[in-house]
Formats: C-alpha cells, sequence, structure tokens
C-alpha cells in the first residue's frame, strides 16, 4: 500500500511527544524543579485521559517516590477543598516502574537490550543473550534479541555483518543515549481512493 508523502514526517512530528509513563513523568520532574505540584497541574499539561495521572500519582507515592508536602485550595469557586501538594523524593531520568500496591518493577526487557549492546559493542545474537542471562534463567529470547538488532541495524544504529554458515556479528554504531531506542506500532486511517490518512496516526510501543 502506498502511503503519502508526507506520512513519515507527520509521524515524525507525532513522536516528538512523549508518550504515556514517559510524559507524565517528563511534567512531574519540570514542575518539581520549581517547586510543589498538585495532580490537576500535572493533568493541565498532559494530554488524554486526566485520570491516568492521577492513577500514577498514587502508586508513586505508595512505592516512596512522591511524597505530600502539603495543600493548595483547588479553585475559588470551591475554596473548602484542598488539593494535595507534591513533591518527588527522587529523581530518576526514566519514569519508575511501579505497580498500583507500590511494588517497584524491574528494568524492562528493552532497556536491558539496549544496555549490554552499548557494553559489548560487537557480539552475535548468542553472545548478547548470554551477557543478559542470569544462572538457569535467560533474559531475552534469541528469536527477541535478533528481532530488535534487526530493527536496529535498519536505521543504522548497528550494521550487521553476516558470513557463509555464521550468525549475523552486530556492530554498535550509534550511540543514542542512555534511553533504549524504541519500535513504535502506528494506527491509521487511510484512504487508498484520495491517498491521505484521515485523522491523527496513534503511535504506541511494541514490545522487542
Amino acid at each position: 500500500m502506498k502511503l503519502p508523502k508526507d506520512f513519515l514526517s507527520r509521524l515524525e512530528i507525532k513522536a516528538r511527544y512523549a508518550i504515556g509513563f514517559d510524559g507524565i513523568w517528563s511534567v512531574m520532574l519540570d514542575l518539581d524543579r520549581e517547586g510543589p505540584w498538585t495532580a490537576g497541574d500535572v493533568c493541565a499539561m498532559t494530554t488524554g485521559n486526566p485520570g491516568t495521572p492521577r492513577d500514577f500519582i498514587r502508586m508513586l507515592k505508595k512505592a516512596g517516590f512522591v511524597a505530600v508536602v502539603g495543600e493548595r485550595a483547588a479553585g475559588a469557586a470551591r475554596a473548602k477543598q484542598k488539593a494535595p501538594l507534591y513533591r518527588l523524593t527522587q529523581r530518576p531520568l526514566d519514569p519508575p516502574r511501579v505497580q498500583r500496591d507500590g511494588r517497584v518493577l524491574p528494568e524492562p526487557l528493552i532497556e536491558t537490550i539496549w544496555r549490554s549492546i552499548k557494553m559489548a559493542k560487537q557480539f552475535t545474537a548468542d553472545e548478547l543473550v548470554a551477557v543478559m542471562s542470569k544462572p538457569g534463567e535467560p533474559a531475552a529470547s534469541r528469536n527477541t534479541v535478533i528481532s530488535y538488532c534487526d530493527r536496529l541495524a535498519s536505521v543504522k544504529v548497528l550494521t550487521k555483518v553476516a558470513k557463509r554458515g555464521q550468525a549475523s556479528r552486530y556492530r554498535l554504531a550509534k550511540n543514542l543515549g542512555a534511553k533504549a531506542p524504541k519500535v513504535l506500532g502506528t494506527k491509521v486511517v487511510f484512504d487508498p481512493n484520495a491517498g491521505v490518512v484521515m485523522g491523527e496516526a496513534e503511535l504506541s510501543e511494541v514490545a522487542p
């Protein structure tokens, strides 16, 4: 299917905006640099369901990443109502991975793969799996590593060399930074009659 010429540029613009908890956490970091903030402040600077930032704040509070430091009037029309004021107790670059009961989850698989790639610099899929594996418990399947590395090779973040009869060897060509590159899926409505994308493209992260 042939997509319109401006399709990729529209996706690039859309992809500049942080997605999900990443975006909410970025807003919290920005607000916290200026002082205490409320859940309403976060909601006002994010898009989507306002319940999502509030849920995330509750989870972070249970996990100890957010603390209540006071309260603020919720608005002139509701002067008797007070909104809790929050401050961050920790400021990691990436959003904490927490469950509703406050339990902190381990590092995402994609981050483990990316960190291992940067450490190894040159590797086969089997070698990278071995680096990530704990005794008796592989951190990722070989196919998962190959799928992710092939995606990175397609955009020249990795270079790929395959000799006859040997497994492909990858080499890190571009160290993009601390955060792992994300593979995004796209949901669009495309009109083949007019050759246009209708509405806004929706991006979501695809698990490696």
